[in-house]
């Protein structure tokens, strides 16, 4: 009966895993990328900048960089892809509107 209730347990897990990836994937992005900015912040404060200054530059230049090397590609797709499934909406809207001006 252990073992049942272990596999059980380790099913909740992974079905919890698997349907929350979309929020637990950026939140550990975001715990790592914190790992490897702190070292540049810490950096910054030795060299008396102020530390919110000093995270805001560090945040700026990693997104730069990010985006420099090509990591900003994928979200220009996104927002091209959503402006045409936007126009796709929008004429669907219109052709069920016709049509249903039309039953009537």
């Amino acid at each position: 009966m252990k073992g049942v209730s272990t596999a059980v347990v380790a099913a909740i897990i992974v079905g919890t895993l698997y349907f929350g990836r979309e929020v637990f994937v950026p939140v550990a992005l975001a715990i790592l990328l914190s790992f490897v900015l702190a070292p540049l912040v810490r950096m910054l404060q030795r060299w008396h900048v102020p530390r919110g200054l000093a995270v805001v530059g560090v945040v700026l230049l990693a997104f730069v960089s990010i985006f420099a090397l090509g990591g900003g590609t994928p979200s220009v797709a996104c927002a091209e892809d959503f402006l045409r499934r936007k126009s796709c909406l929008h004429a669907g809207k219109r052709m069920w509107t016709q049509r249903r001006c039309a039953i009537r």
